[in-house]
């Protein structure tokens, strides 16, 4: 079965690479990757100036086939910078935009399992350097099998803590039955059981959710994130989210009266409530885009402020 989508300023090649759904992928060519683990294994996205096609063997429900081409390729999502109302955040936001408008959310609901896999195995080391190795590995042997992965003697794929923290991580998500609610669970009240759960914090929680659920505003607070937000001066003063407020507290009053929770009283300050209120749907591709950014231009050890576009609106001189 084949597809071809049109899509005007878009970027495969910049849109896979961030995203949790690229562990299931192997990239074999300039816009052309293949779909190695998961659902649809072996779906082919490639890209030819603004055409997206997508290719996969064997019998598919159409239907089924072009919404998650859609989800994988990012296109169910643009990134509508002219929601953004407060100036100073407007600003960044434009010139991100110029540099990355074509960055969209790649995210895979049918691949939860996997994803989880691999959000949890990131926490503290280098994505692209050993995630994507121990999740090929894993997945290759294991597939997407949680009770096999939780139970296995993962010394196959590597010697790493993670992948040691990976199986009670698992363990613990398993014994709540959480894999057998989370299609039932809003993004809110699915955040709150993950993070009741060992090893998971608000990062891991909201990266899980932002790439295996259509909700933009989730924003994982990351070290890129970070950074470029104190350098940029966009918040004179913040605290990041704290896990034992996360499950107590709604972060604002849509979530409250959704879960019927009061507001937390970090609220006002905290990073992730403040970019989810002033960025709205725009959060989960902000966070993406400063992680493509901030690992080019906001290294510590080697910063390239002389040719970031954003140079004149940072406080950090090199």
């Amino acid at each position: 079965m084949r597809v071809e989508v049109r899509a005007e300023k878009y970027d495969l090649d910049l849109t896979l690479p961030p995203s949790f759904v690229s562990s299931l992928y192997v990239r074999v060519g300039p816009r052309h990757w293949i779909k190695k683990f998961g659902f649809l294994k072996g779906l082919r996205l490639m890209q030819a100036n603004s055409l997206l096609i997508a290719e996969v063997d064997g019998h598919v429900n159409e239907e089924v086939f072009k919404e998650e081409v859609l989800l994988e390729s990012g296109l169910w999502y643009y990134p509508d910078v002219s929601l953004v109302k407060n100036g100073k955040i407007k600003k960044v936001v434009d010139r991100l935009y110029e540099a990355y408008g074509g960055v969209r959310l790649s995210i895979s609901p049918r691949d939860f399992n996997y994803i989880l896999t691999s959000v949890v195995l990131s926490k503290r080391t280098s994505y692209g350097r050993f995630v994507l190795m121990w999740c090929s590995r894993i997945f290759e042997k294991l597939d997407g099998d949680l009770e096999e992965i939780a139970h296995s003697d993962l010394r196959f794929a590597g010697t790493s803590y993670q992948l040691d923290q990976l199986k009670l991580t698992l363990r613990d998500f398993l014994s709540r039955g959480l894999d057998k609610q989370v299609a039932k669970l809003s993004p809110s009240a699915l955040r709150r059981e993950l993070l009741r759960c060992w090893g998971i914090g608000p990062k891991v929680a909201d990266a899980l959710i932002l790439f295996t659920f259509r909700s933009p505003k989730t924003i994982p607070c990351d070290t890129h994130l970070k950074t470029m937000v104190k350098r940029l001066g966009l918040y004179e003063e913040f605290v990041e989210p704290v896990k034992q407020l996360c499950i107590k507290y709604a972060c604002n009053s849509a979530e409250a009266d959704e879960l019927g929770l009061d507001v937390c009283p970090n609220s006002s300050r905290c990073l992730r409530a403040l970019l989810i209120r002033d960025l709205g749907d725009l959060a989960g591709w902000f966070q993406t885009v400063c992680y493509i950014h901030g690992g080019s231009y906001c290294k510590p050890s080697k910063p390239s402020c002389e040719k970031c576009l954003l140079s004149d609106l940072c406080r950090y001189r090199s």
